[in-house]
């Protein structure tokens, strides 16, 4: 091969590579997700501050001296700090499936008119690059046609579907307002929910 086909070639590897950083990057970027990846991939010990909203509930937790979770003012009274990291640790269960609705004309049709949940993380600055937007988690109603549920994430209007882990979130949520436990509608997303874990 001559050095002009040599050069011509390393330049189409070359821009071949950027292409596909781009698309990698591009796919961060606009939230895309791959099938089973986690939709909080985050160490617990990353998460600075996180609400959580059930209905008119809404909660903020925040890790203050020596690590300890504290409600913000302004939480509702019988906020439970104490299943701060379990929430967080259940959201970091759930995965992605699949996309359903890019942009929906009516998000009621999959519970996300009013979300079940609402989550909302703000992490550490400085240990790990930020992600392009902060994470957050609303989840609608259960899949009738497969174990799963629809859901928005990181603040994008994709419907997607995600793991039964989901039904572990909504219950722990509800305990971390003070709500008492109510089914999450997991006989109809197919094979009931998984057991709630604790461990921090």
């Amino acid at each position: 091969m001559t050095r002009r086909g040599l050069a011509a070639a390393a330049i189409a590897v070359a821009a071949m590579a950027a292409l596909a950083y781009y698309l990698e990057r591009r796919d961060v970027l606009e939230g895309k997700h791959v099938a089973a990846e986690l939709v909080f991939p985050y160490n617990t010990t990353r998460v600075a501050e996180v609400t959580v909203q059930i209905g008119d509930r809404r909660a903020t937790l925040v890790r203050g001296p020596g690590g300890a979770w504290q409600p913000a003012p302004g939480s509702p009274e019988g906020t439970r700090e104490d299943l701060a990291a379990d929430l967080i640790g259940a959201w970091g269960r759930v995965r992605f499936l699949e996309v359903i609705d890019e942009n929906p004309d009516d998000p009621g049709r999959y519970g996300l008119d009013e979300p079940r949940v609402r989550l909302a993380a703000r992490l550490k600055e400085g240990e790990q690059p930020a992600p392009p937007r902060p994470p957050s988690f609303e989840l609608g109603g259960p899949n009738p046609l497969q174990p799963s549920y629809y859901a928005r994430l990181d603040g994008f209007p994709r419907v997607v579907l995600v793991t039964v882990q989901a039904a572990e979130v909504e219950t722990l949520a509800r305990r971390v307002l003070g709500l008492p436990d109510e089914s999450s509608g997991n006989e109809d997303a197919g094979n009931g929910s998984p057991p709630v874990t604790s461990g921090r």
